[in-house]
């Protein structure tokens, strides 16, 4: 099967946005949405555009999410969300998924940074304290 593959890119347009991390045929790739959009949302919008089928199971919260399904192809390696400043070459990308007990990988943040020659990459800890990725 033949994976279309998504875009590795940031939004380009200031603002802060829902991000998933994941590995797709060994390649760091951001998935992005609005801010507003939850993680099992945004997870769930992928699997379908990938055709990946998966198993739902009911969320910490209450409505029922994704499993997490890695298969030869893909691996989700965490998940978050980024505040993108453009013009500045900056993103500052913060915390975890409550429902999935993800959090943001610094390995994946540190391989994607490769693709943003210029940019500033933010990490910030479970400190609450930020650091140059």
């Amino acid at each position: 099967m033949t994976m279309p593959k998504f875009s590795a890119r940031l939004p380009d347009k200031t603002g802060g946005y829902k991000v998933l991390q994941i590995y797709q045929r060994g390649e760091p790739v951001f998935v992005t949405g609005n801010y507003d959009v939850y993680a099992r949302d945004l997870l769930r919008k992928y699997y379908k555009e990938m055709g990946i089928s998966h198993k739902e199971t009911k969320s910490q919260s209450g409505p029922m999410m994704p499993d997490i399904t890695d298969t030869e192809d893909q691996r989700v390696a965490g998940m978050g969300s980024v505040f993108v400043v453009p013009n500045l070459k900056r993103a500052n990308f913060d915390g975890l998924s409550i429902d999935y007990d993800l959090w943001l990988d610094e390995t994946h943040l540190k391989q994607s940074k490769g693709l943003y020659p210029g940019w500033t990459f933010m990490l910030r800890g479970k400190n609450g304290v930020y650091v140059p990725v």
